[in-house]
């Protein structure tokens, strides 16, 4: 799983049983005594998970289950670069840079990006907006964003979207880029 997703893990037990005591990496997990666990990990590692069935008279399995690995992978983080001041008709070229640490030497990615929280279609030269005012050019495959914008009072705002082979995503902080009217 990636950082931050939730994994399940659940016993069936043909016996009468009353509570279970889970154990991470061989540790007892305290309060963890039905029969399906649920664990988030923030932080990448490999965990495993194993459990014992207690009856009614306190009376524990002597042996735990065969323990289930858990493989948490650590989710890419994003950074926008390019010119934050253009001029009208320019094209803003910006670039997702990615830190990934669960792929190291491949650049297996799909890049997604956004203007105004609208998602741009990959590969698109039609207009995004009614007043045909932006057009984009990216392929899903290639961090870098190539889009013709015109001025306006406010920023044009973008994030990107990155997901690595894993499918464990990251969400950039958003980028302004002001354009100017030519002289």
């Amino acid at each position: 799983i990636c950082a931050g997703n939730q994994a399940t893990f659940s016993v069936t037990n043909s016996v009468a049983t009353d509570s279970y005591i889970w154990y991470e990496n061989g540790v007892e997990i305290s309060g963890e005594n039905q029969n399906t666990l649920i664990v988030t990990k923030d932080h990448s590692g490999i965990y495993t998970y194993s459990v014992k069935a207690q009856n009614s008279s306190n009376c524990i399995s002597a042996l735990a289950s065969r323990p289930d690995t858990l493989t948490v992978l650590d989710n890419p983080s994003v950074q926008i670069t390019g010119d934050p001041f253009i001029c009208t008709l320019d094209s803003v070229h910006l670039y997702a840079n990615v830190n990934d640490t669960s792929l190291v030497g491949t650049n297996t990615y799909n890049y997604d990006w956004r203007v105004y929280n609208y998602t741009l279609a990959a590969g698109s030269n039609d207009p995004i907006f009614s007043d045909a005012t932006l057009y984009a050019r990216y392929s899903n495959a290639n961090s870098a964003l190539a889009m013709r914008v015109f001025a306006q009072d406010h920023p044009y705002i973008f994030t990107a979207i990155v997901t690595n082979a894993h499918g464990c995503a990251a969400t950039s902080d958003p980028y302004y880029v002001y354009v100017g009217t030519n002289p």
